[in-house]
């Protein structure tokens, strides 16, 4: 193990961290996770590419713009991100347990995004998000995108660390 992977795994755990204070910094600290894990020469199982940190670059790039719009929804608020957040920290987590490739960690942390939403539906604060399915939609998008961008980028460069 080298400096670049140990910088690496610092990078993949402080990435999903952040997304509970600003999501601009942890993005950029999980696309760094994705640099530093390309250029670790990690020869493991799970190799990210040229092409990989190109596709996250883009997908960085995406939820910075989504950071400058700022929508306006009264939805959008610390705890109902902090759910979705969680959802797909801890789905990034077990699909990257269960499948060591970037898909299997992509789909369970979006799976794991709404699971979030869900459970953030059945608090008190969050009963009547259900009642409007635009609104709805676009807290998904607001909020779970990014969190499932950021725990796919940390989690794939943590999983070409360590398998």
């Amino acid at each position: 193990m080298n400096t670049l992977s140990i910088i690496t795994i610092i990078a993949s755990i402080l990435g999903p961290a952040l997304i509970f204070w600003r999501l601009a910094p942890s993005a950029i600290v999980a696309y760094a996770a994705i640099v530093f894990a390309c250029f670790s020469g990690a020869g493991g199982e799970v190799t990210v590419s040229g092409n990989g940190m190109l596709f996250w670059g883009v997908a960085s790039v995406i939820i910075l713009g989504l950071q400058m719009i700022k929508i306006d929804n009264p939805l959008m608020t610390r705890l109902s991100s902090g759910y979705i957040s969680a959802g797909a920290i801890v789905g990034g987590l077990l699909g990257m347990l269960s499948g060591h490739t970037a898909s299997s960690i992509i789909v369970a942390s979006a799976l794991g995004s709404i699971l979030g939403l869900l459970a953030y539906s059945r608090t008190p604060s969050g009963k009547g998000i259900t009642s409007d399915r635009h609104r709805l939609g676009d807290l998904m998008g607001a909020a779970g995108l990014p969190a499932v961008v950021i725990a796919g980028m940390s989690f794939t460069a943590l999983s070409a660390i360590l398998y």
